[in-house]
């Protein structure tokens, strides 16, 4: 469905680095589906990056763990 296609996209937007696009479509999936786990989780890992100033070569790191 239409919050399956958002998720997959957000989540190939975060293993690139792209954690602003990552992020709003995280956020659309979970008004799609109204709660979403994984969404969320994903959202908390953008946001502790941010804080820590995390780049592409972090995400590899969490990408790694979440594969």
């Amino acid at each position: 469905g239409a919050w399956q296609e958002s998720f997959n996209t957000a989540s190939a937007h975060f293993r690139a680095g792209r954690f602003e696009a990552a992020e709003e479509l995280f956020r659309k999936t979970i008004l799609l589906r109204s709660q979403d786990g994984p969404s969320a989780f994903y959202l908390q890992q953008i946001a502790q990056l941010n804080e820590i100033g995390g780049d592409a070569e972090s995400t590899v790191i969490f990408g790694h763990f979440l594969a």
